[in-house]
């Protein structure tokens, strides 16, 4: 079921990427803003307090606050260091993962957080679910018979398709697909890279309407797990 889950995800982000090209290019617009409604409800429990009561509680109240400022001194000092960015780069963390991305880029945080830029349409997007194992262990026949045929029942003509498992300067483990994607007349290359950070799966997945190798190396040798 998980990794059901993820191929809608990532068909999302790849139209996600199209319609940013075309924004950039003054085709069309598009709302990136999210909002989410939280509805809390409170139970109010009126508490008859005594001394032995009043002692048991500011008990847990000490004990509960040991444990949790442990829990934070070890969260903090497991949390690894943001790398430097290539030049003509800036660093974006989530508190879980960095990723360098170039200078001039904007970006925009949500459920999926965009970087684009302006020049030529090229763009990144992040977004994660809960774990999943099933990207560690991804063929080019699983992606051939299992993803690419969701990508073209979305009007996608997915070719050059390609596979890896391997690990960045970083040693993170990564799953490399890549493929060029076309869609309405318009071809771009598109290479995601997938990886499980604490629980979650993170996909990173960069377009490339004009090639820029350079691009795509120093965002794949930028990602750190930061816990």
């Amino acid at each position: 079921m998980k990794k059901f889950l993820a191929f809608s995800l990532c068909i999302v982000m790849i139209l996600m990427s199209f319609v940013i090209m075309s924004c950039d290019n003054g085709t069309e617009s598009i709302d990136t803003s999210a909002e989410t409604t939280v509805e809390t409800t409170v139970e109010t429990t009126t508490v008859e307090t005594s001394a032995t009561t009043s002692a048991a509680t500011s008990a847990e109240t000490t004990a509960n606050t040991s444990a949790e400022t442990t829990a934070e001194t070890t969260a903090e000092t497991t949390v690894k260091a943001e790398p430097d960015a290539p030049q003509g780069y800036k660093t974006y963390s989530n508190g879980d993962i960095s990723v360098a991305y170039p200078s001039d880029w904007t970006v925009t945080e949500g459920s999926v957080t965009i970087f684009s830029g302006t020049k030529n349409g090229n763009n990144m997007t992040l977004a994660y679910q809960a774990k999943t194992d099933y990207y560690e262990k991804l063929t080019i026949q699983a992606f051939n018979s299992e993803m690419k045929p969701m990508y073209e029942n979305m009007g996608m003509s997915i070719s050059n398709a390609s596979v890896s498992q391997t690990s960045n300067d970083n040693g993170l483990k990564i799953t490399k697909i890549s493929f060029n994607n076309t869609m309405s007349g318009n071809t771009m290359k598109q290479t995601m890279y997938l990886t499980n950070v604490g629980n979650k799966t993170y996909f990173v997945t960069v377009t490339e309407g004009v090639s820029d190798p350079a691009l795509v190396t120093n965002i794949f040798n930028s990602l750190t797990a930061l816990k």
